[in-house]
């Protein structure tokens, strides 16, 4: 990926061509928050977001919104004039599913919508799509258009192509998710995705970098973060199929530290699709993978750290450690438990989309127990939120630990790949509970830290923490909380905690309710979540790590609502493991 040291971040705003009509109008309410919109038949669109296609007259194209982890979207198609059009939970669209790099594999639902729409003006015409919840849900889904190709009517040269804007929001820059494709439907399209400003000029960067995509996964000729599209799809109408290829593109945009204007109608980003040179020609998708959250902003924080040690060799790029037979975990994450004496933990690591993690387990004097592919680990999934459904897998890897102190001890547990490979897991923490030892008040609780490495902000994976309930009559909370355990506040005045998630009064951020969810334990049992479980999720790509690695850590607080309850409990974590050398940087937008 290509690489540029950005200190502090300058926001600059990218508005639509002067000849484009605004979108919304009647039924239409945009604000820096969301889009929301009223359906003809009185449907509500809520917590939604605003996609304008500059559309030739003469043709139709198609849009399916394709939901997330449960997420049920709905799409509003609409004009100057407003919305005229809504669908939601549309027959045909309930069987596409799509397998990118920022989503994963998205198995088709029922809940998916589509709407094909086209236009009568005589010319180019802007067109709003608005695709939200018909409750202001938060979540993620993939939009996927169909219908659009690369002509000789598009001219050649500098800014020739079609474009496609995106209205930028708080509800989108709260998800911290956007990342947008152009995929080639025949063979002999070669697609170039450019970021533009208002005169179709591509965006560059203060060291000369040109923020656009010929081939993705090629950091020579596609800039930031992308990976080579070859083994993707996308689903497409008449029950159809489009692989993805190595001339595809990819533009990941991390918009989580995005300042937005104060006018709404100042804050787009504006896409260009055409080809290389205007060389080659024929049909293409246009694909968006982003999110809508709550709208409430993220934390800006480093907190004291605990724990750490001897147990790896800790640089901001990432933890590497030795274990006792010579084995190396490299490009590895460590989190640190601050541990009872007299208790057995389990801890359980599940690789997603082949990602084969191994776990190290020390203190401060050093790595002294390692475990991989462990066949009692290989029978667990688990299906959470920001995960989806992880199926069972032979390279899963578990290993329980104790301590032999008199009193609490910070056990540090690396996990990594054998070859530095990023990707994905899920770590599920087992054996810990709620009690009367834990005292009563502010403060009182388990606390469980995480070290964060550049490799975690640039994998592009949120940093997901759950605590789940064991037994019934457990209430989670978790916090994050500072060195002396008092609560992160925000300028607004937010608590970053959460005590039954999905939520959003009494749960911070992007979270989901946890009832359908489930996490595999030892002896074969499965805990399922709760309306009542706890969760906290934290888009990384807009963290500045502190010089020293020992000044990044996330400290969590598990305990459970006023100290009134008390059970076991699960902490579960979703982590990313990127190259761990920067993103290179982020467009000045």
């Amino acid at each position: 990926m290509r690489r540029i040291l950005i200190l502090l971040v300058v926001i600059f705003v990218f508005v639509l061509p002067v000849n484009a009509q605004k979108p919304g109008g009647k039924g239409t309410s945009v604000t820096t928050d969301s889009v929301e919109a009223i359906c003809p038949n009185g449907v509500q669109i809520q917590n939604g977001v605003e996609f304008i296609i500059n559309m030739r007259p003469g043709f139709t194209y198609t849009a399916t919104a394709v939901g997330i982890n449960g997420f049920d979207p709905v799409i509003g198609v609409g004009d100057q004039s407003g919305i005229v059009l809504c669908e939601d939970d549309e027959s045909a669209a309930g069987r596409y599913s799509v397998d990118l790099p920022s989503s994963g594999s998205v198995t088709p639902s029922s809940a998916n919508s589509q709407v094909p729409f086209n236009h009568s003006n005589a010319s180019f015409a802007d067109i709003s799509l608005v695709v939200g919840s018909t409750d202001g849900s938060g979540g993620e889904f993939v939009l996927i258009l169909e219908g659009m190709a690369v002509t000789t009517a598009d001219g050649s040269g500098a800014g020739a192509g079609d474009p496609f804007v995106v209205r930028l929001t708080q509800n989108m820059v709260d998800s911290g998710v956007l990342n947008v494709y152009m995929l080639a439907i025949t063979n002999n399209v070669d697609p170039l995705m450019q970021l533009v400003d208002t005169d179709n000029n591509v965006i560059e960067l203060d060291n000369g970098d040109r923020v656009e995509c010929d081939d993705a996964g090629d950091s020579d000729i596609c800039w930031g973060d992308s990976a080579d599209l070859s083994g993707s799809f996308v689903s497409r109408t008449q029950g159809r199929q489009t692989p993805g290829g190595p001339h595809d593109s990819m533009l990941s945009i991390p918009i989580g530290d995005f300042s937005l204007d104060s006018d709404p109608d100042n804050n787009f980003l504006n896409f260009l699709m055409t080809t290389y040179r205007q060389e080659t020609f024929g049909d293409y998708l246009v694909v968006f993978h982003t999110g809508t959250g709550t709208g409430g902003g993220q934390p800006s924080l480093v907190p004291t750290p605990q724990g750490g040690g001897k147990s790896g060799n800790t640089a901001n790029t990432g933890v590497t450690a030795t274990c006792p037979d010579g084995t190396q975990i490299t490009n590895a994450v460590e989190i640190v438990v601050n541990m009872r004496p007299g208790f057995t933990y389990t801890a359980t690591a599940l690789g997603r989309d082949g990602f084969d993690p191994i776990i190290g387990v020390g203190d401060q004097n050093g790595v002294s127990l390692c475990r991989d592919d462990d066949q009692s680990a290989a029978r667990y999934t688990v299906n959470l939120p920001s995960s989806g459904l992880v199926d069972s897998a032979n390279t899963n890897s578990q290993v329980p630990f104790s301590h032999s102190y008199d009193s609490f001890a910070d056990i540090s547990l690396i996990v990594g790949g054998l070859d530095g490979s990023t990707g994905s897991f899920v770590l599920i923490l087992e054996g810990m509970a709620v009690t009367t030892a834990d005292g009563s008040g502010a403060g009182a609780g388990d606390p469980f830290a995480v070290r964060l490495t550049q490799n975690m902000v640039d994998s592009g994976v949120p940093l997901s923490v759950y605590m789940i309930a064991v037994t019934n009559d457990l209430d989670p909370l978790m916090q994050l909380v500072d060195s002396d355990k008092n609560v992160i506040e925000l300028d607004s005045g937010s608590h970053v905690e959460c005590d039954d998630a999905g939520d959003s009064q009494t749960c911070f951020g992007d979270h989901s309710s946890l009832n359908g969810a489930f996490v595999s334990r030892t002896q074969g049992r499965q805990t399922p979540g709760g309306s009542r479980d706890s969760m906290l999720s934290f888009d990384l790509s807009g963290f500045t790590l502190d010089p020293n690695p020992d000044l990044n850590f996330l400290q969590f607080l598990m305990t459970s609502y006023r100290q009134e309850t008390f059970g076991d409990y699960l902490v579960v974590l979703q982590i990313g493991v990127g190259t761990g050398a920067g993103t290179g940087g982020k467009p000045n937008v």
